[in-house]
């Protein structure tokens, strides 16, 4: 029977945690022992989480909407501040959140809403977070090619924007032993290397042509009001006249994101397609970005959504410098399409690799019930780490859970080969504002997201927030910065 793939991975010197789809579990990193696990039967996928600097706290968050409180929207990224005693989350409707670790205790009378402070807004669907490695700005990208540096917590301060992606931006990263650039990508041909205090482009680094030999997953459309089983949805919750207005633009709004997500993608073999004789163009979507030190040098790790392989490159000697001439992509092949990845801590070269073991091709081997793998990197080259430690022997048995077609398939592996593209119809667009009328051409009320919007402007109004300025900045950013919080 088939199994549920590790969706997130994060190792530390004494604790090692595993999601898979529902379950969390957590393994002694030395033994392999399962201290901890969570199988709580039919719950719903973790899609977000994040685990503090110490290693003492986990947190997680999904369709459901809920981070201890409800969530107003379903979250697209979670993250730590740097003390550790603060979750900053964003969602799909372009807002950051922040929320204490512990909340308050709740009064006797609780109010009739729980929710975070607002940070900041997006006018596009926010699809990466970061916050740099001081802790003093969050970094943030949407599917509108814009990358946005603002103060933190103050987020209507904005240090800077790094524009220049002619399409969706999906990943981001600030590197720990190199706080002055900012690696992005999405899906460009290209991986940007920024100066993000300053906005400046530094240099481009071509990836589509290494990718582009390992994308096995691609793009499938379904139907609108189906299932990622294939089965019919239920009916939305518009038009139950016995609510309150509210709840009534409430439920329209959860219709609205569910039937944005009944329209993402299906995974799909190498070679299916819609349409006999004309098989569907492969998308680049990149997923995650990391960096580590291979030697002497800074290298730039990346994986991409439904590619076989993990990818890697040098940074120059100084990364502030544009190379001298071509950099290689290297490209190590797992046959499986690549899951997630994490770094080894303690390891400044190894790395776990979570493929989907489940995915079948024409061209594939047969199932492989190895779903973890333990990979060591030099500059041109990889190898997987034999023999295996207890840790990953652990990964690839005690932390199996089995799992449906269905259960798989609502983990939307492949989701964002659909919704990030642009080259679809306003039906298929999560962020389309015209979708419906506005309520002067109609008579009726606003759409739910364009509703949403106008509660996030007026909550910035209501706050005092200035309009967002750009801050030219350099090595003198942080004064600059400073300078507008007392102001």
């Amino acid at each position: 029977m088939a199994s549920f793939p590790h969706t997130h991975l994060f190792h530390g010197p004494s604790k090692t945690i595993a999601i898979s789809g529902p379950h969390i579990h957590v393994l002694d990193s030395t033994s392999g022992a399962l201290l901890h696990s969570t199988t709580t039967p039919d719950a719903r996928p973790v899609r977000c989480a994040a685990v503090d600097p110490a290693g003492a706290h986990l947190a997680t968050a999904g369709d459901d909407k809920m981070l201890r409180v409800e969530l107003p929207k379903k979250p697209t990224h979670i993250a730590f501040a740097r003390a550790g005693q603060t979750l900053v989350v964003a969602d799909k409707f372009g807002d950051v959140f922040s929320y204490p670790l512990i909340p308050a205790p709740a009064p006797a009378e609780p109010a009739p809403t729980v929710g975070g402070t607002l940070v900041l807004g997006h006018t596009s669907l926010l699809t990466a977070l970061q916050l740099s490695p001081d802790g003093r700005h969050v970094l943030t990208a949407d599917r509108d090619e814009h990358i946005r540096a603002s103060r933190f917590p103050a987020g209507h301060v904005v240090q800077s924007f790094c524009l220049g992606h002619t399409r969706f931006v999906s990943a981001i990263h600030v590197p720990r032993a190199e706080p002055r650039v900012l690696v992005s990508g999405g899906g460009d041909p290209v991986l940007k290397v920024w100066a993000w205090r300053a906005g400046a482009l530094l240099y481009d680094v071509p990836v589509a042509d290494a990718v582009r030999a390992f994308l096995a997953v691609r793009p499938v459309r379904r139907a609108r009001g189906v299932a990622p089983d294939g089965t019919p949805k239920p009916p939305g919750r518009r038009g139950e006249g016995a609510q309150e207005a509210e709840e009534e633009a409430d439920a329209e709004g959860e219709e609205d994101e569910s039937a944005d997500a009944g329209d993402e993608a299906t995974p799909a073999p190498a070679g299916a397609s819609e349409e006999p004789g004309e098989p569907p163009e492969p998308v680049l979507v990149v997923h995650k970005i990391e960096t580590l030190r291979l030697g002497a040098r800074l290298a730039v790790v990346f994986s991409a959504v439904g590619a076989t392989a993990l990818f890697w490159f040098a940074l120059p000697p100084d990364p502030m410098a544009a190379p001298d001439g071509l950099v290689v992509v290297h490209a190590h092949d797992f046959g499986r399409p690549v899951v997630q990845f994490a770094l080894v801590d303690g390891a400044a070269d190894q790395l776990w690799v979570s493929v989907d073991t489940h995915w079948t091709d024409e061209g594939a081997a047969p199932d492989v019930p190895t779903h973890v793998r333990l990979v060591q990197l030099s500059l041109n080259a990889a190898t997987e780490v034999t023999p295996p430690p207890a840790l990953l022997a652990a990964l690839n048995s005690t932390c199996l859970i089995p799992a449906t077609e269905s259960e798989l398939a609502a983990l939307e592996l492949y989701e964002p080969l659909t919704s990030l593209p642009k080259n679809m119809d306003a039906a298929h667009d999560p962020m389309n504002r015209d979708a419906e009328p506005e309520a002067s051409q109609t008579g009726t009320k606003r759409s739910a997201k364009a509703a949403a919007k106008m509660r996030t402007r007026m909550a910035l109004l209501e706050h005092g927030a200035p309009a967002a300025k750009k801050v030219k900045s350099s090595e003198s950013g942080e004064i600059a910065g400073e300078a507008m919080d007392e102001a």
